[in-house]
């Protein structure tokens, strides 16, 4: 059997079009939706429209049971909390009451789908380091013998026995004999590995094989109707990055410190390129145009403040040069560099 994958949709229906338009060429047997079809994206309704007569089965995420009021999301911030709060008056009496019937996993011959980590299913805690994987290595007897995650919208895969984890560094790859496999399926419509293409992936039971596939959509569009429905803007500018412009974490109090992934490397802002400052900019988006873009603790607003911090970067990498001998010319190399850098 060859099991479709999709996840963390997120109310991007340009990116989950994309997908499924891939997704169609792949000789499917079953469709599984891994939660989070709402949050963040502009159409959410659709999204769900499109999830719930096309997936054999879709499981709750996180923003889902927010919208559909099984879990407080008082703790969220702002953006995030003012985001539901629009979705839940965007969907339909029909998608609303499928998102309050969704299960937190569903089981498939030795297979098993949820959002979060399986050993706590209602916390929906992330996957995403080896750290993460004890508790399943200590109940590694009940746990199924691949199991399917979202949440963390990371491209994660770890093999794992009754002693060890270990982590599977490619995106197409055979499942370990005798172990077991947790693999986290990054996300169609709000990815924050770094690449800003929507992901989805095909696993085919028969031959234990697992596929991520990356599928490039109209981001820009997608963005736009984010602005435009009175979204964030942050939400659309993470998109052009594959990553969030913000620590955007959602923790509840008391939780332990590795549910935080806002402090852990993968996470923090994503370094802007010159080439991906003058996409957002010249995005002709309202929204974009006219608000600073966060870099790293600098909000920046035009070329030259990025051009300025650009080269300060750069100049931090460069060792001091040795003494110069009498005669000798001064680095040349450093004084190119330094002649570029801006006065403020």
């Amino acid at each position: 059997m060859r099991i479709g994958l999709i996840t963390d949709i997120h109310g991007n229906l340009e990116a989950l079009e994309a997908v499924l338009s891939v997704l169609d060429r792949q000789r499917l047997d079953y469709l599984a939706c891994l939660g989070d079809v709402v949050g963040y994206g502009a159409q959410p309704d659709e999204c769900c429209d499109r999830v719930r007569t096309l997936a054999d089965v879709c499981v709750l995420g996180n923003h889902d049971a927010a919208v559909s009021g099984r879990m407080d999301y008082s703790y969220y911030r702002l953006p995030a909390r003012d985001a539901l709060d629009l979705h839940r008056s965007m969907l339909s009496e029909t998608n609303a009451a499928w998102l309050a019937a969704l299960p937190y996993a569903h089981a498939l011959e030795g297979v098993t789908f949820c959002h979060g980590s399986p050993a706590a299913l209602e916390d929906f805690e992330y996957i995403f380091v080896l750290d993460q994987m004890r508790e399943l290595v200590a109940r590694h007897a009940d746990q199924a013998d691949v199991t399917f995650i979202g949440h963390s919208h990371l491209c994660k895969a770890f093999a794992f026995d009754h002693e060890r984890s270990d982590e599977i560094l490619r995106t197409r790859f055979e499942l370990e004999p005798d172990r077991k496999h947790l693999i986290t399926v990054g996300s169609v419509g709000q990815p924050r590995d770094y690449d800003p293409r929507a992901c989805c992936a095909v696993y085919d039971t028969e031959r234990r094989a697992f596929e991520f596939i990356r599928v490039p959509y109209d981001i820009e569009a997608a963005a736009r109707k984010i602005v435009d429905a009175g979204l964030s803007v942050t939400f659309g500018k993470r998109l052009f990055l594959g990553v969030p412009v913000q620590h955007e974490v959602f923790h509840k109090p008391g939780q332990r410190e590795q549910r935080n992934i806002g402090q852990h490397p993968q996470f923090q802002e994503q370094p802007l390129t010159l080439a991906v400052f003058g996409q957002i900019r010249n995005s002709g988006i309202a929204g974009f145009r006219d608000r600073p873009i966060p870099h790293g603790r600098t909000l920046i607003a035009d070329f030259t403040t990025f051009e300025r911090l650009q080269t300060a970067d750069r100049l931090k990498n460069i060792r001091p040069a040795r003494a110069n001998k009498p005669g000798k010319p001064k680095n040349l190399a450093l004084a190119k560099v330094e002649s570029h850098v801006p006065h403020p």
